[in-house]
């Protein structure tokens, strides 16, 4: 009758069913695998991602809910001294649109989940097993503005091996900058893992594409390379975002139906779309160059899974983006073909139809999903602020300490200052903060954007974004009162994507 040893046999039986080797889905619920390879027969029907190996990572709390997203308290009021005036100089921005921002209606859904922190540096090395569900758990959410679900695209595409190995290479970049890994100790690794994907990439175009799943396929792979090196880890090489945005242009030339059949298709082809359409839009905008989509792409957007999440073709965030495409077009022609006072003069013609795009609808349409109308229309402001930015410095060719730019960057940083966004709203102002930063010419106001940025480098844990902070305090330092917009953005707009 000893208890000890009763307990002994006991455990030996119930563990007896559990196989050497098995995968981790059956482990954790103590049914016999059969070791099968890539996928157990158990996983295979439950629809379960089958891992062998050493444990994976184990998640907390919602899929996109990662890491310290909850954006840190407000910043006080660290206003410089005419930053009390902001609510009153609508009136002073005579030839552009104001500032008056009414409640826009939202179709994201907030999330309303706890949040959790993000791994410590003593988080366990990721292992090959696990760079999927890294990628779906860690890195598609910080891509993503709403909670759509992409795992069933993501797990039909992860068939393809070389999805796999560009899935492996964003994963494991991403995972050793979340984890504070030493990057000396890694660097070898994920050298490797990105070579070997880009060589997997290159030698599937050079086998051709005789299907529309395969052409889809190649492009969301370039996409997801360029998120690698223009996002989440720049090389020190200046064109490798560049190549991956042209070699997207040359794949939609050459397959002319691959945007409109990933924007009907939706799902993970549609959010992809919806990141690469960004990084032509933001590139385009930074450096001068014409944007290869044209701006009646955006309004394509509505109901589709994009980045910024399932929007109605009236919603605000749409409209605001297709006025930015107007403007990045417009900017093209007056850097490359009329940079002097007579093409400023020949583009006002063009540029009442922005304006208007430009300035706070009068009534928004009503909401059709639950959503905080304040939020979404404060998310949408520093947009809209960034655009009226923009049109003064590089549309009507304005100095920074230019009056109209001033009040729009002072309108910018009281924004920030103001009130913090929630959760990824918080995360997903990185253009506008860019814009707005990069003009301060006050110190309280360079202190308190470096302060709303600390959460969005801490929780993204991207590589561009240091590159950015450090973009900031060269311009700070350097007063590039006269650069004009392209030579100001220069430096960055080759190197990195920001959005």
């Amino acid at each position: 009758m000893c208890l000890l040893g009763c307990s002994e046999t006991t455990f030996k039986e119930a563990s007896s069913r559990i196989i050497e080797g098995s995968c981790w889905p059956c482990r954790k619920r103590r049914v016999k695998c059969d070791l099968g390879r890539p996928a157990c027969s158990r996983c295979m029907g439950s629809g379960q991602q089958c891992v062998y190996g050493s444990q994976p990572v184990r998640w907390v709390g919602g899929s996109s809910l990662r890491g310290r997203r909850a954006a840190t308290a407000s910043y006080g009021h660290q206003h410089s001294p005419e930053l009390s005036h902001v609510g009153n100089t609508n009136a002073d921005l005579v030839s552009g649109p104001s500032f008056d921002h009414s409640p826009t209606r939202s179709l994201i859904k907030t999330p309303k989940r706890e949040l959790t922190l993000s791994p410590s540096p003593s988080t366990p090395a990721l292992d090959d097993a696990g760079l999927a569900g890294y990628f779906q758990n860690a890195v598609l959410p910080r891509f993503q503005l709403s909670d759509d679900q992409l795992s069933a695209d993501l797990t039909k595409l992860l068939s393809n091996p070389t999805f796999q190995r560009a899935i492996s290479a964003v994963s494991r970049a991403h995972y050793s900058l979340l984890s504070k890994e030493d990057p000396q100790s890694t660097a070898l690794v994920r050298s490797r893992t990105r070579h070997a994907a880009i060589a997997s990439f290159r030698q599937s175009l050079q086998e051709g594409a005789c299907s529309r799943k395969t052409v889809q396929e190649l492009f969301s792979i370039n996409v997801l390379l360029g998120i690698l090196d223009g996002m989440i880890e720049p090389t020190n090489d200046p064109d490798a975002a560049r190549f991956h945005l042209n070699g997207g242009f040359a794949m939609l030339k050459r397959w002319t139906k691959t945007a409109a059949n990933m924007l009907t298709d939706g799902g993970l082809n549609g959010h992809l779309i919806s990141v690469f359409a960004t990084m032509d839009l933001v590139h385009a905008l930074l450096s001068g160059d014409k944007p290869f989509f044209e701006s009646n792409i955006w309004p394509m957007f509505a109901g589709v899974t994009a980045w910024f999440g399932r929007l109605k073709h009236d919603d605000r965030f749409l409209i605001l983006l297709k006025a930015h495409a107007e403007m990045a077009a417009l900017g093209n022609i007056i850097k490359t073909h009329l940079p002097d006072e007579d093409g400023v003069i020949l583009v006002q013609r063009c540029l009442s139809p922005i304006e208007s795009m430009l300035q706070p609808p009068a009534c928004s349409p009503p909401p059709s999903l639950d959503v905080h109308l304040t939020e979404w229309a404060h998310f949408c402001s520093l947009y809209e602020i960034a655009g009226i930015i923009y049109y003064h410095r590089a549309l009507r060719m304005r100095p920074v300490d230019d009056g109209d730019v001033q009040i729009g960057v002072r309108a910018g940083v009281a924004k920030v200052v103001g009130g913090v966004l929630p959760g990824m709203l918080a995360h997903c102002t990185i253009l506008p903060m860019l814009v707005i930063g990069a003009h301060c010419i006050y110190p309280q106001d360079r202190r308190a954007i470096s302060l709303a940025l600390d959460p969005t480098v801490s929780y993204l844990s991207f590589g561009n974004l240091p590159v950015m902070l450090d973009f900031l305090k060269v311009t700070w330092d350097r007063g590039m009162m006269r650069a004009t917009w392209w030579d100001m953005f220069k430096d960055v707009a080759e190197r990195i994507f920001l959005f």
